[in-house]
């Protein structure tokens, strides 16, 4: 696959994906897919620990924000246009 990319501004690209004509054959074996199968679920479910235990830590700092009064800081208007 190729792609051509060109810049809209200073913070933004436009990128055109250029699909392969040619089709593309793979072969797998059975016991291949079977093992790739365990690898994937096993990495699934460690990064679901990891998560969970990440979302544990800022939830308990978000209560110990609250418990000392700690507050996002408030979202300041736009200044208007006459």
């Amino acid at each position: 696959m190729a792609l051509t990319a060109t810049k809209i501004d200073a913070y933004s690209i436009e990128v055109t994906d250029i699909p392969v004509a040619a089709p593309v054959k793979t072969k797998y074996e059975y016991d291949f897919l079977v093992k790739q199968r365990a690898a994937i679920t096993k990495q699934r479910d460690e990064m679901i620990v990891a998560k969970t235990a990440e979302l544990a830590k800022v939830d308990a700092l978000l209560a110990e924000c609250a418990k000392l009064g700690v507050v996002a800081k408030p979202v300041e208007e736009p200044a208007k246009v006459l």
